[in-house]
């Protein structure tokens, strides 16, 4: 009876497994539309697969409104490639159940999996000389159509581009007046080198990339003056094409004819429509299938929240998503941050819950790769791999800084899970991994994101301390590395901003993050990051600090291990009136002479301890240029150590601490670091192979601390060995706009053959532009100024000493005027110096405790004696360390003076 019983439930339970299976429809590129799809092969009475998703897609809704599916309908689509004429929208007619789901899954595997494709075959090629292809393409001179993706037998070519190899670099700004008569950097074009660009062909239509700090722009030409070497663009950067760099930003030309003279490298005219193909080796047309890339959307699940019409139990498995194109206005792309707002090619949006991919891969798409928007909910993204993209992979939230509406209809509970994630940014180098924006409790586990030029994954965008939608995000087990490239700056692996309560960034593996100028950083806390716990993260080859906070509030920092950072360790950046962070439990490892802590620490709000340091040596000077004793008897890293932490070995990237470490004291606790990253053997065994084909950087041979721009100690400069027109890295300039300027220069020399030429002129912001200062923290000590001086006769050079901060203490302060006249504060001192001639000037001030709040000053005017002057007093008595030297120009009208062999010697 019981063996009977047991036998009728398991008869049960199967009959129920086997009513419960989704009624299959079946796609397959030998099917046709007008067979009812209940067959993958052709059968009787229209039984056969359809030949297109949205035949497939009404057949289903027909089934569930007839109540034929009452366990879901799986759409099965067989190998092939099907090209998409339109994006597949899904509305609310598609939705499923828990009990009866929407499954559109593909039934090969792994390369054989079917591809939904925006493309379109380019074909009827005509081979020229030299392996040079043409092909005619009516839609493109009919200007419906404008390739900017091309696919040789599924691989990326390059759009012809000048230079083939590295960048251009613009001259120089270009300058412009404002509504206040201020004069101010364009956003609209740039000076240009004789030579980088002419008035070839095909300018016009040519697409110009220039490279900021942390983002990149596109543009068109309006204009080019080839008298003034000024190209001009049809629309404006979102920054000055200047602000960084000195003024000579980086940039290249693409899709000219010009640069097109390599085998694999293509351009289009989008007046004639013929696309030119310069063929590799072997090519033929009839053996290369050639695809350009087409429309900017391939898939949209939408419903409508707000009339209760949602999409729901939606499945996408094994699936291939390629060849969407990505576009330019006529004013080009330019954007603040991230270039969340490029497009994607699949968006899952409004009124949306539980949409899940799995299985599938993102490919060859020109930006980001899903986006999961405006209240999307309970969504997954697993085991999917997203590369070759213009953008970046996944895209969580909204793109506004601050979003109307309350907590409960924001995007919310998606998944990002087991994805791998590598050759991103490839048309927008701004591009993330994973991007959250006002968006809350989201997962992002156990992906493997590399192989791009900014952040890995990123988390907040509301700048500042104001209200927000971003909370209870989790970014745990991931392996970041590779990140940035040296392309772009001011990034992290992980990047957060803004108040995110109840946000933890654990267990993750970041390394290899290399910024082009400054900021590689592990995990960058900016804009008001605040409330986010950061624990048991490995970050290690960072190029700038494994931790960083622009500014924030109550981060915690803890049981994590920083090491080998050349540039610094930890970074505190803006000091605030509360409390930044607290750091404790850490390992923070260093190679000899690399620092801990950089930047500003001086006014204590924040807590470190129980933290163990270690750099090889047994007394480093970098905890905020002090000692770890002096650094403790200030009252910081309480119960911290210096400490060999005994790593089994770390130079060779094993951070497994050994059973006597001295961390395990102090209460650290050690984390699986093999945890991190993707989950399965195939997984990891893919991820092996793509690690191993991303080019390394050679300034991880010889990474060391970049020379310091604050001046810590005997400093000198010449100005010789640098370029007319560069800049020392101590020498900041302020209100050089032109005609004003500041450079170095040939024209002039007290020794050598180079100096520092400041050109004053009428009409600046402010009287005392332009001026140069140097930023210094030096040991009180007696100080001895020099350096070398000549002014015209319309001259007004005014240098000072100061204490730092706002509120500074004047010291030394001296005007040299061009009839001769020198003042010191404000007495005139009996002495005439020539103008147009080299003097030597010399300050001596003793600033260590109790002594004299006076300088003496020597003018020694070449081929003529020294006058000496002594006990001069400062400007103010409060002045007590010398923390700014500027060289002001304070004229109101066209002056130039010159600068050379600047010194600041520490005396016993």
């Amino acid at each position: 009876m019981t063996f009977l019983l047991k036998t009728c439930m398991c008869c049960a339970v199967l009959a129920t497994a086997t009513m419960a299976q989704p009624l299959p429809i079946y796609v397959s590129r030998q099917g046709n539309d007008a067979w009812n799809g209940r067959a993958a092969v052709p059968g009787g009475n229209g039984d056969g697969p359809l030949v297109t998703l949205p035949a497939a897609l009404a057949a289903a809704r027909r089934l569930r409104a007839a109540g034929e599916a009452p366990a879901g309908v799986a759409i099965r689509i067989a190998p092939g490639v099907y090209v998409l004429d339109d994006a597949l929208l899904l509305s609310y007619e598609d939705s499923g159940s828990a009990a009866a789901p929407l499954i559109i899954e593909g039934t090969g595997s792994g390369e054989d999996r079917p591809v939904l494709s925006a493309g379109k075959r380019i074909s009827d090629w005509e081979v020229g000389a030299d392996g040079v292809w043409t092909a005619q393409v009516p839609e493109i001179a009919a200007g419906e159509w404008l390739p900017r993706q091309l696919f040789a037998n599924g691989v990326r070519r390059q759009r012809a581009r000048l230079p083939r190899e590295g960048f251009l670099r613009s001259a120089g700004p270009l300058w412009l007046d404002n509504d206040k008569g201020e004069r101010e950097m364009s956003k609209f074009g740039f000076s240009y080198a004789p030579g980088d660009i002419k008035r070839w062909s095909h300018l016009w239509q040519a697409e110009i990339l220039v490279h900021h700090a942390w983002e990149s722009s596109w543009h068109f030409v309006k204009e080019l003056d080839e008298e003034r070497h000024e190209v001009h663009f049809t629309g404006p950067s979102r920054y000055p094409v200047g602000k960084w760099d000195g003024g000579r930003m980086r940039y290249v030309i693409e899709n000219i004819p010009e640069g097109c003279d390599e085998p694999g490298e293509w351009w289009v005219s989008r007046a004639s429509g013929v696309v030119t193909y310069r063929s590799l080796p072997g090519e033929t047309p009839e053996n290369t299938e050639m695809i350009g890339a087409c429309r900017k959307e391939l898939l949209r699940v939408q419903g409508d929240a707000d009339a209760g019409l949602l999409v729901e139990h939606v499945q996408f498995r094994n699936l291939s998503f390629r060849h969407t194109d990505w576009f330019l206005g006529p004013t080009g792309y330019t954007g603040p941050q991230a270039a969340p707002g490029i497009g994607q090619a699949i968006t899952v949006g409004n009124g949306t819950r539980n949409v899940t991919f799995s299985d599938c891969e993102i490919t060859q798409c020109g930006s980001y790769g899903i986006a999961f928007r405006d209240g999307a909910a309970q969504c997954v993204v697993e085991r999917c791999h997203f590369h070759d993209l213009g953008g970046g992979g996944v895209l969580i939230g909204e793109d506004r800084r601050r979003v109307a509406g309350t907590d409960e209809n924001a995007t919310q509970y998606i998944t990002v899970h087991n994805n791998l994630m590598h050759a991103l940014g490839r048309t927008y180098p701004a591009a993330i991994g994973v991007w959250v924006a006002q968006a809350h409790h989201n997962r992002i586990t156990h992906n493997e994101i590399c192989d791009l030029y900014y952040s890995a994954v990123s988390v907040g965008w509301t700048w500042g301390y104001g209200p927000n939608f971003t909370h209870d995000n989790l970014v745990e087990n991931n392996h970041f590395h590779d990140i940035g490239q040296g392309l772009l700056s001011d990034m992290g692996a992980v990047y957060t901003l803004g108040v995110s309560p109840g946000t933890v960034v654990r267990g993750n593996h970041i390394h290899h993050v290399w910024a082009y100028s400054y900021g590689g950083w592990g995990l960058y806390t900016d804009e008001g990051s605040t409330g986010i716990l950061f624990e048991n993260n490995l970050v290690h080859h960072t190029k700038s600090a494994g931790f960083h906070q622009h500014y924030g509030r109550d981060n915690i920092l803890r049981n994590n291990i920083l090491a080998f950072s050349p540039y610094g360790q930890v970074q505190r950046s803006r000091q605030e009136e509360h409390n930044s962070f607290t750091i404790e439990r850490c390992v923070i490892l260093q190679q000899p002479g690399w620092p801990f802590l950089i930047a500003n620490w001086s006014n204590g709000n924040f807590v470190l301890q129980n933290n163990l340091y270690w750099d090889g040596t047994e007394d480093p000077q970098t905890f905020d240029d002090l000692s770890f004793d002096d650094w403790q008897a200030k009252g910081h890293d309480d119960g911290s150590l210096l400490a060999d932490p005994l790593f089994v070995d770390a130079a060779k990237g094993d951070f497994r601490l050994r059973p006597d470490s001295p961390a395990l004291r102090l209460g650290f606790q050690p984390f699986a670091v093999s945890q991190a990253g993707l989950i399965g053997d195939a997984w990891r065994a893919k991820a092996v192979v793509v690690s191993a084909a991303i080019p390394q950087l050679d300034e991880w041979k010889d990474a060391r601390p970049p020379e310091s721009a604050t001046i810590k100690g005997d400093f000198r400069c010449d100005f010789e060995g640098l370029a007319p027109g560069m800049l020392p890295r101590q020498i900041r300039v302020a209100g050089a706009t032109p005609p004003a300027q500041v450079v170095v220069t040939d024209e002039e020399a007290a020794s050598g053959s180079r100096s520092l030429k400041i050109s004053d002129a009428a009409g600046l912001a402010k009287p005392f532009y332009p001026y140069v200062h140097m930023a210094l923290k030096v040991r009180p000590a007696k100080i001895r100024v020099a350096f070398s001086l000549r002014i015209d006769v319309k001259a007004n050079l005014w240098i000072e000493g100061r204490t730092a901060g706002s509120q500074y203490q004047a010291g030394p302060s001296l005007r040299f005027h061009g009839d001769g006249r020198v003042i010191a504060g404000p007495t005139p001192l009996a002495v005439t110096m020539p103008a147009d001639s080299w003097i030597r000037v010399e300050m001596l001030m003793d600033l260590r405790p109790g002594s004299p709040t006076t300088y003496d000053l020597s003018l020694t005017p070449a081929g003529a004696a020294t006058s000496q002057f002594t006990s001069l007093p400062f400007s103010a008595k409060g002045f007590n360390s010398l923390n700014w030297l500027g060289f002001i120009s304070d004229a109101k009208h066209e002056t130039t003076s010159y600068l050379d062999d600047i010194e600041l010697q520490l005396l016993p």
